[in-house]
């Protein structure tokens, strides 16, 4: 927490090397929180939401427009270490290059003159994906390809606005869900690798691994120089975590998860999760392949093949963007309409319907060139059928006398 001190008669704050406040002469004292503290003129900053390696995140109030917005405040002991500084201004230029709804929107980027830099973002009302995955354990397969393909999405603008993200992970996925869907959003560009000039070369040291290990791609890894393919490993390993509950690949070390990454391959889907269809487990593993050359060629083409799978499955799992829990159990509704469906195809003579071999010998058929009608109810042709055989009986009496005479 950065270290300020403020004048209790005046309310104004000074940095902790002040002792007297300026206007009264009143002595300072130092701030032991920054909830209330009014950042830069015009952010007042209401609660903390949020804490990394290099900053908080307040929920703040911009007191001149009356709107609620996220800021992150960059630690303290970062003041004065001009790569962190670069890393957060950096973090600032890329997520504002990106405009998309499923990206963090970012408004301003300062220094206050307290020289605390800050970044303002949209404030997110949702939950981080590694905190679903924690109480989900494995989501269902089409819910976990909707949340994918919206990261997809917003990868995808990066990369078109010239930015590789290098830290997908699910701390950096956050999830809004509404009454019906789930809205994915992509934040945390600190890390971020812009296409210009030495941006790259600034912040990083040579040899020196930044991301998150268990999320980084080989050649990331090895420290290679890096293409939007390696984001796409990246959102390989967040959907085998969704479908399996587990990275593809661990360990007890950073140093055993950077070799396991460069070496070792993961455990097919489908033996940890049978129930994924295999389509999708093959898409999910080629993105996972050691050669960029060997995944798909960019974000978008995975994300068109999470689709086609997404369609082929969605039958199969209705919850795509609801919680699993507040579902009812409409696999035997699904089943009951796919058998009506079938049986009216046959009745109207579709060529590609077929019927189970059960309900066969029971479905009534209808000639291809006549069309289907309700058959007359019984009730309508009782009537008919007592006035012949009054008409036979009458006839028959009448013969009988006639003879008989």
């Amino acid at each position: 927490m950065p270290e300020l001190k403020k004048c209790n008669s005046c309310g104004k704050t000074y940095p902790h090397t002040q002792s007297f406040c300026i206007e009264d002469g009143a002595p300072l004292a130092f701030i032991d929180t920054l909830v209330g503290f009014l950042l830069d003129g015009r952010y007042r900053l209401d609660s903390l939401i949020g804490a990394g390696g290099m900053g908080e995140v307040y929920q703040a109030t911009h007191i001149h427009l009356d709107t609620e917005v996220a800021i992150k405040l960059l630690k303290p002991e970062f003041g004065s270490d001009q790569t962190a500084l670069k890393r957060f201004r950096l973090e600032a230029k890329a997520a504002g290059r990106i405009q998309h709804p499923n990206a963090v929107r970012v408004t301003d980027f300062g220094v206050s003159p307290e020289g605390m830099a800050y970044l303002v973002m949209e404030r997110i009302h949702g939950q981080s994906l590694s905190a679903l995955i924690r109480q989900t354990g494995q989501l269902a397969p089409a819910r976990a390809v909707n949340i994918a393909i919206q990261i997809c999405r917003a990868v995808e603008a990066a990369h078109n606005s010239g930015v590789i993200h290098r830290d997908l992970k699910p701390d950096n996925i956050l999830i809004e869900t509404g009454p019906a869907s789930e809205r994915v959003k992509v934040l945390d560009f600190g890390i971020a690798k812009l296409k210009e000039g030495k941006t790259g070369g600034l912040l990083t040291q040579e040899g020196m691994i930044i991301g998150t290990p268990q999320y980084m791609s080989p050649e990331q890894c090895q420290c290679r120089p890096l293409d939007p393919r390696s984001d796409l490993y990246s959102i390989g390993i967040l959907l085998y975590e969704m479908l399996t509950g587990k990275v593809p690949l661990d360990g007890e070390s950073t140093l055993q998860v950077v070799y396991s990454q460069r070496y070792e391959k993961p455990r097919p889907i489908n033996q940890l999760s049978p129930h994924v269809p295999p389509e999708l487990a093959e898409t999910v593993m080629r993105a996972l392949e050691k050669e960029p050359e060997q995944r798909q060629s960019s974000v978008s083409e995975f994300r068109e093949e999470l689709e086609r799978a997404f369609a082929a499955t969605a039958g199969d799992s209705v919850a795509s963007t609801m919680h699993d829990e507040t579902l009812p159990d409409l696999s035997r509704h699904s089943a009951k309409t796919e058998l009506l469906t079938t049986a009216g195809n046959a009745a109207s003579g579709s060529p590609s319907a077929s019927l189970p071999e059960s309900f066969a010998s029971s479905a009534p058929t209808t000639p291809p060139n006549e069309s289907a009608s309700p058959a007359a109810p019984a009730n309508n042709q009782s009537p008919l059928l007592y006035l012949a055989l009054a008409l036979v009986v009458f006839v028959l009496l009448a013969l009988v006398f006639y003879f008989v005479r």
